[in-house]
């Protein structure tokens, strides 16, 4: 996890250097808001059906990302 924010940071710093630490202070918020629905969204699914309601929940957040991923992304030079 250290390498991806380390990855992240240096992004979001080569974009606006001049509002670098604003910036990550706001990505660090919202990765810790993230990070926290995540421990009780899949504790709840745990409570409520095991460790398949886990991993359909991780599955179907994965299969959301591949798909925000796939109609945002830009393909080749000069692409919009």
């Amino acid at each position: 996890m250290q390498a991806v924010h380390v990855t992240n940071q240096t992004l979001i710093h080569s974009v606006r250097p001049d509002a670098g630490s604003r910036i990550i202070g706001g990505y660090m918020v919202f990765y810790s808001a993230g990070s926290s629905l995540g421990a009780l969204g899949s504790s709840l699914a745990y409570a409520a059906a095991g460790w398949p309601a886990v991993t359909a929940l991780g599955t179907s957040f994965s299969l959301a990302a591949l798909a925000l991923w796939a109609t945002t992304r830009r393909v080749g030079p000069g692409a919009a």
